[in-house]
């Protein structure tokens, strides 16, 4: 079941995807909003703006009625998540600040939106990627 997020971040926005999946991941937001520097694709820098990581409109976020706002701890202000809160928002700080640490984060907020067995696929996936890579990467370096 898809659920409607906010993320308050300049690039990456966890949302339900055009296929309902909650794990898909794309800029802009719904239809009539999108983050300050979200300029792709091109039709988003013709859409409203609702701020950035360190300055997302608080408004602007509260009118969405979401479900969970997703924010991070690499560039969101804590105090905009705690006023969330106090506004009756529930939130999640996304924490992964390294690639190594992306699969975890992603089974993390998969579990708080309730979609653990698309988290673990994803996350699964990540971590094939990710040591395919390390491996390709030194079997170049011989």
């Amino acid at each position: 079941m898809p659920v409607n997020l906010h993320c308050p971040c300049s690039h990456h926005l966890p949302v339900p995807g055009d296929d309902g999946d909650p794990l898909r991941t794309r800029c802009r937001g719904p239809d009539h909003w999108v983050t300050s520097f979200c300029d792709h694709p091109e039709e988003a820098k013709k859409k409203q703006k609702i701020g950035g990581m360190s300055n997302p409109s608080l408004e602007a976020i509260v009118a969405l009625k979401p479900d969970l706002v997703v924010m991070t701890t690499d560039g969101n202000p804590q105090e905009v998540d705690e006023r969330l809160r106090t506004m009756g928002l529930r939130t999640y700080v996304w924490t992964a600040r390294k690639l190594s640490e992306l699969p975890d984060g992603i089974r993390a907020l998969a579990s708080v939106i309730r979609a653990q067995a698309r988290g673990e696929k994803l996350a699964g996936e990540i971590e094939t990627g990710l040591r395919r890579s390390l491996v390709k990467d030194r079997s170049s370096r011989r």
